[in-house]
């Protein structure tokens, strides 16, 4: 149960960032570039994800909710991406940023650019575009969030 295969998902305007962690460990990261038409975009996008999951055999998503600003293109993405997996019939959960700013930091972190700072320290290796620095963080905090959960169950 706490080796299940992850995939953390950074929907951007462009950009679809996926990270695939086992336990804690990043597998990898995969980065999609987008076309400018939404529907050829959207399209795009759940095929990508299709094939992700399909190759990786994954067994668990996590999405980065949009922000309240963030733009009809990105909430449009999220909303076809979200039900591709479940159509795919596997589980699923949605974070907010502000869940990510506050797992990062104590005081909770005030923003992206703060939040992407951690990641570059975590992973200084890691390709420093912002949907794959985003999907790394997401895996982690759900990642531990769901160790934590299970270790806390045991006797």
């Amino acid at each position: 149960m706490s080796d299940i295969t992850l995939a953390a998902i950074s929907l951007q305007r462009r950009t679809v960032g996926v990270a695939i962690l086992r336990k804690t460990r990043i597998e990898e990261i995969v980065l999609r570039q987008l076309s400018h038409d939404l529907e050829t975009a959207q399209k795009s996008t759940t095929e990508f994800l299709s094939r992700i999951m399909a190759q990786q055999r994954i067994e668990f998503v996590a999405f980065l909710k949009p922000t309240e600003t963030a733009s009809e293109r990105i909430r449009s993405f999220h909303q076809s991406a979200v039900q591709a997996v479940r159509d795919a019939g596997t589980p699923l959960l949605e974070v907010s940023a502000e869940e990510l700013f506050a797992s990062y930091g104590h005081p909770p972190l005030t923003g992206w650019t703060q939040l992407r700072r951690v990641g570059k320290d975590i992973w200084p290796m890691l390709n420093s575009t912002p949907p794959s620095i985003n999907a790394a963080l997401l895996g982690l905090h759900v990642q531990v969030e769901r160790l934590i959960a299970i270790h806390s169950q045991q006797p």
